[in-house]
């Protein structure tokens, strides 16, 4: 397994990559990259579930409110399923 920079959690990242479950997320950006829970991550630019990017998310103001996870643009999604609600 990739030395993971998040202890017990299935997102992972070196210099060059950002991983889910040992994948390379093709674009998500190293340096700004943050883990929000297991399954949601977020970068500068963009917002993944997994290793899936979040299309027309705005991803600085994305956050985790309850159960969900939403931006200022009203994108919604479950924090359990990542589905778009």
């Amino acid at each position: 397994k990739k030395n993971s920079a998040y202890a017990d959690n299935p997102y992972s990242k070196d210099k060059n990559n950002v991983y889910y479950d040992e994948e390379v997320i093709p674009s998500a950006d190293v340096k700004s990259f943050i883990l929000m829970d297991n399954n949601f991550g977020k970068d500068a630019k963009n917002a993944y579930y997994k290793n899936e990017l979040l299309k027309e998310v705005d991803a600085p103001s994305f956050k985790k409110e309850g159960d969900f996870y939403k931006d200022k643009l009203g994108n919604k999604f479950s924090g359990i399923t990542g589905n778009k609600v």
